[in-house]
């Protein structure tokens, strides 16, 4: 079974849900990512990367190239969505077959899709599929991989064999209980702040109650 080079269980001790009510309560712009314009599944817009889209990607301080915006929102727009409506909005990863994220799945074509426009590397594609697909697809970043998977690669496969372990799904609901952020966010969202959290930039860490990017 193919797994993270990184331990999981590391980020999500007991500080663990500390750490998920300090991100979502204070003023990070990340918080509002997975709920503006209602969210990037929610219908109608579910099979349609808009313009919101973009703007949600950008609190996770990444931001689409203008001429990749302009392809996504135009010439690329309908491909996308065909493909959009071959990948589920209610699978979450731990549930999920691997075949929904392998090789040659519309999720995989779709990354590939975002991954040849101009200026649009792993960080940006991941972070706009994650908005559409919060529940199935992980953010990879320049964080996450440092802590989790310094060398390897087939992440979207690693991490669906991690959340399929039972201590690990089972921890990230504790988690998510704890924290009180409510049933509504993912478990690969909660699992992701963990590791920033734990890693982020220290230019991040500031005083004071100013928006934060992330």
């Amino acid at each position: 079974m193919l797994l993270l080079e990184g331990d999981l269980l590391q980020f999500l001790d007991r500080e663990a849900p500390r750490l998920v009510s300090e991100y979502f309560s204070r003023f990070y712009t990340g918080n509002f990512f997975h709920r503006l314009g209602g969210g990037g599944d929610a219908s109608p817009e579910a099979n349609v990367i808009s313009s919101t889209d973009l703007v949600a990607v950008s609190l996770l301080d990444v931001h689409v190239p203008g001429r990749a915006a302009l392809e996504i929102l135009g010439p690329l727009s309908q491909r996308a969505t065909e493909l959009l409506t071959d990948i589920p909005t209610g699978t979450s990863l731990e549930d999920a077959d691997e075949s929904l994220i392998a090789d040659g799945s519309p999720a995989d074509v779709l990354w590939h899709e975002l991954h040849g426009l101009e200026g649009m590397g792993p960080t940006i594609v991941s972070k706009l599929m994650a908005r559409k697909r919060p529940q199935l697809i992980p953010i990879f970043d320049s964080v996450l991989k440092e802590a989790l998977l310094p060398s390897e690669t087939s992440y979207w496969i690693r991490m669906r064999n991690e959340l399929h372990q039972p201590e690990i799904s089972s921890r990230l609901r504790e988690v998510r209980l704890e924290s009180r952020v409510g049933p509504e966010i993912p478990l690969l969202r909660i699992l992701d702040v963990c590791v920033w959290m734990r890693n982020r930039p220290k230019s991040t860490i500031k005083l004071g109650f100013r928006p934060r990017t992330r």
